[in-house]
Order: structure tokens, then sequence, then C-alpha cells
């Protein structure tokens, strides 16, 4: 006990020498030495000086719990609510999952230089349609570098092959669907969806231009005829794992998340190393509360692609929601390395330092996540804990 009253008496007498963060530091240290007497008397202290501090009332509330003082534990973690909403993503990893930003793989016009985006091509697939066209063997080639040439984004080359491509009976559906997805590429959707019903008149049982088509309703918000080609598309084929992704993709965005997640498994089933419904699949678990299965999942898809430059960016949400800062800030470092401008890894990048403290790099960041992307929730979440001066309010 009388140590207790020596520090006491020591912190009275040098309180005005000790900077606001040096106290915290303090504390921390009391607390990591098990001390919690000591960091109670110091967090004390600290919030008669600085009664607004949202952090403080924080680390007191752990206090607290260490010390069975339940009750007040819930008094300071409310009140460091009411000063600041975001408070608890210091000590709750649901909370830091609630506010991260997160991505999942979507089909885009202009894929090509962006993270986390997908081709609706399935290169395999197209490959196997090829092989068992009746035509000459200089047709499937040209047909087969064609499509090479799409799913590598390079269109002007692909164009060059179908132009030598003689037209025959047996090859004009899926050149009419080639033709599609080169206009789907280019931002010309009626002429894409013009393609696809000209490959579909040709051969009604091809699958990959219902799905293809699809996309297209689902682009332009036409949710119900976007599911009925789906549809048609599985009960010609429901062997690609393709067409799972996308109807789990569309169920999303119909806020069917059961359907969605169903969806995704059938993909992953078919395909279990398919990633990009991996990291989706994931994500709709984390949206139903299912944290570990999502992370398991996003796991999955790390282990599977470890040199996938966007699993840098999941495995740095991983690492910040489950309390490894350093890690995250790494991860996050060598993703912005390759995409400088995404505004979501910069967003996150300032979450992580506002954890650890680094007042003005956690600022700076999410400054300029707005200034790439304005986004209300962030601004919120910026006004919360920055000051005029890139400072964080503690």
């Amino acid at each position: 006990m009388k140590s207790v009253f020596l520090s006491f008496a020591l912190l009275i007498s040098v309180q005005i020498l000790i900077a606001q963060d040096d106290l915290l530091n303090l504390a921390d240290y009391y607390t990591r030495q098990s001390s919690f007497l000591e960091a109670k008397i110091v967090l004390d202290n600290y919030l008669e000086v600085y009664p607004g501090s949202a952090l403080g009332y924080v680390k007191r509330s752990k206090v607290h719990g260490m010390l069975g003082e339940f009750q007040k534990r819930k008094s300071d973690l409310r009140m460091a609510q009411q000063i600041n909403p975001y408070s608890l993503i210091y000590v709750d990893p649901k909370v830091r999952a609630k506010y991260i930003a997160k991505k999942k793989y979507e089909y885009t016009l202009d894929e090509f230089g962006e993270s986390f985006t997908k081709s609706p091509i399935k290169y395999k697939y197209y490959i196997k349609i090829i092989e068992d066209l009746t035509g000459d063997e200089e047709t499937r080639e040209l047909l087969a570098q064609a499509v090479w040439q799409l799913y590598k984004g390079n269109i002007t080359e692909c164009e060059i092959f179908l132009n030598q491509i003689q037209q025959t009976d047996d090859s004009e559906g899926i050149i009419y669907d080639l033709q599609g997805l080169i206009s789907y590429k280019k931002g010309d959707l009626e002429q894409a969806e013009e393609y696809y019903t000209k490959a579909i008149e040709v051969l009604p049982d091809y699958s990959i231009a219902y799905h293809n088509r699809s996309i297209i309703f689902k682009h332009r918000g036409q949710y119900k005829r976007a599911k009925t080609d789906l549809e048609q598309a599985l009960a010609t084929n429901n062997e690609i794992s393709l067409f799972y992704f996308t109807l789990g993709k569309l169920n999303e965005k119909l806020e069917n998340q059961k359907a969605a997640i169903e969806a995704y498994k059938m993909a992953v089933l078919l395909d279990g190393d398919y990633s990009e419904a991996l990291v989706n699949y994931g994500h709709v678990l984390k949206g139903i509360g299912n944290y570990q299965g999502a992370v398991n999942y996003l796991n999955e898809t790390i282990r599977n692609h470890p040199g996938k430059t966007e699993n840098l960016f999941l495995r740095g949400n991983i690492n910040l929601i489950y309390g490894e800062y350093d890690l995250a800030l790494d991860d996050y470092d060598r993703y912005l390395a390759s995409f400088p401008y995404d505004a979501g890894a910069l967003y996150n990048r300032g979450i992580s330092n506002i954890l650890i403290q680094n007042d003005e790099q956690a600022c700076l960041d999410i400054a300029k996540s707005l200034d790439i992307e304005m986004n209300e929730g962030i601004r919120a979440f910026y006004d919360a804990f920055c000051s005029q001066n890139f400072t964080l309010v503690r």
C-alpha cells in the first residue's frame, strides 16, 4: 500500500512536467507489469487533466477489468463512446472489423491496373469449348489465341486474331460471344448485349453467353433479367464455378446473404483454388457475424496464392482486426507500393497508425484517402480522431 501512495505523490508532484503521451505510456508500462493499481492511479490523474480523452477512458476500462471492477469498466467504456463513438476500435476486434475498409472482387469495365477486379473470362472453359469445335485446326488455334489475348486484356490483339478467322456455323456463336466481351471491355454495354444475344440465337445451349449477358443486365440494375440468364446458364451447365461466383455477386446485390453464401460455397466446391470466390465468401460470412469463418477463408486464399498483391491487403486487414498493428502496417505499405492511390488501403493504414498512436501519419493517411475518394463515413471517422493540424485527438 505504501508504494501506491508513493506513486500517487510522485505523480502529483511531476504532473505538470509529464506530457499527455508520457502519462499514457506510463500507464501502459504499469499494465504490462501487472501493476494495475499503479496504472489506475496514473489514469485517474490523467483523466483529471484530460477529461475529454476517450483513449484515457478506454485504457482505464481495461485496468478496471483486470481489477475485477466490472461496473466501473462498463462506465468508462460508455464515457469513451460518448466522447468518441469509434473509440472501441482500441479494444474490440469486431468493432475494428466493422469500421475498416474491405474489398471484394467485382466485375468492372476497366479492370486492368486496378486491384480486386475480376474478369468475366474463364480461360480454361473457353479452351474446352474451342477444343470441342468440329472445324479445322487453324480456326481453333486462332480462337484460342483470341481468348488468351482477351483474358490478358489485350483487346487490339484479340481483334487481330478474330479478323483472321473464316467464320463458319461451327465458330459463329463463340465469335459473337468474344465480340460481346470486347464491347463489354470497351464500355459499350448495348452492343455487348446484342452480340451475346446473337451468340445465344446461333447456339441456344451456349451457357457462357447467357452468363455474360447476365453481367450486362446486372450492371444496368436489371436484376430479374440477370437472374433469369444465370439460371439458364446453370440449367445448361452447372459445373462451371464462374457461374456460381456471378450468382453470389447478384445475390449480394439483392441483399440475400444466405443465397450468396450458398453460391460462393458452390464456386469453392467446384474450384477449391478459386481465390476470388474464397475472398468474397469470407466477406459475406463476416457480414453475418461469422468472423472466424471469414478469417479462415481469407487465410486460405492467402496461403494458396502467396505472391498475389491483393493478399497483402487481405492479410493487413486480418492483422489489424486481431491487434497485430505493426504487421498490418507492413502489409499495407507493401500493398500501397503497387497501388499508391488505393483510398481504402490508406484509410486502413491510418487506423493502424491510430492504434499505435502514431499521430501525424495516421491523420495524413486518412486525409489522403479522403482526397482520393470522399466518403462520408470515413470523414466522420477522421473528424472523431484528428485535429486540424493532423494530430490525434486522444
